[in-house]
């Protein structure tokens, strides 16, 4: 009886032991318990792309770079906070993009791919409070917001990314045809959303219409 009166306390101990650790960690500071979600918080709020301000820059940047005499766009790059703007030149010189006043916000790139444009932006995360949706509504939705605003434009999905607290999908948009201005339409309408901008390869004809791939990633539970 006391042989198994002593197995109890020890077992107490130890799970009182462990508990104290759990709440305190190893260094004996308070540790809080993750709460739901809470890696989605921070890539939301934190770490991910906002799709208005990419849009918007894109459209900032991109008339900017069309002052320059001689010189057109004829295709686009857009990863992370980079911008690359392949540039083609169509009459007059070099001195005229070496000269161009806004020069200095960019970094003149020449090399086997041409001339090339590039810049940086500010990391603004997609939301400044959480918002949890359903990933399957939340991809009907922003379906509805593509097609309203670029109706050509194509969708497709890669497999759902599960992480501890809710689920990843990859959504590609595949553009035939459209403008600057739809996109800027497009980050005002996706802005407020549990959507992170990825990247895009674009071209651009002489027509200023775009052609490619846009890749967000949605979040939701």
């Amino acid at each position: 009886m006391q042989l198994k009166l002593n197995q109890y306390i020890t077992l107490g101990v130890l799970s009182l032991t462990v508990a104290t650790i759990c709440y305190f960690g190893f260094n004996g500071e308070p540790v809080e318990a993750p709460k739901p979600y809470d890696n989605m918080i921070t890539v939301l709020t934190t770490d991910g792309l906002n799709n208005k301000q990419r849009f918007d820059g894109l459209f900032y940047e991109y008339f900017q770079i069309t002052k320059i005499d001689g010189w057109r766009v004829k295709a686009i790059r857009l990863k992370g906070i980079y911008s690359m703007y392949f540039m083609e030149k169509t009459n007059g010189d070099s001195r005229n993009i070496l000269q161009w006043p806004d020069k200095n916000r960019y970094e003149l790139i020449v090399d086997k791919q041409g001339t090339t444009l590039l810049s940086a932006v500010p990391l603004v995360p997609p939301l400044k409070q959480i918002q949890i949706m359903d990933i399957n509504q939340l991809a009907l939705y922003v379906e509805d917001l593509v097609s309203h605003v670029m109706p050509a434009t194509k969708i497709a999905y890669l497999e759902d990314i599960k992480q501890s607290d809710h689920s990843e999908r990859p959504m590609t948009l595949e553009l035939n045809g459209t403008s600057l201005l739809n996109l800027q339409e497009l980050g005002t309408l996706l802005d407020g959303l549990p959507v992170a901008f990825s990247q895009a390869e674009l071209l651009n004809n002489q027509s200023n219409q775009l052609t490619g791939e846009i890749n967000l990633i949605l979040f939701g539970v």
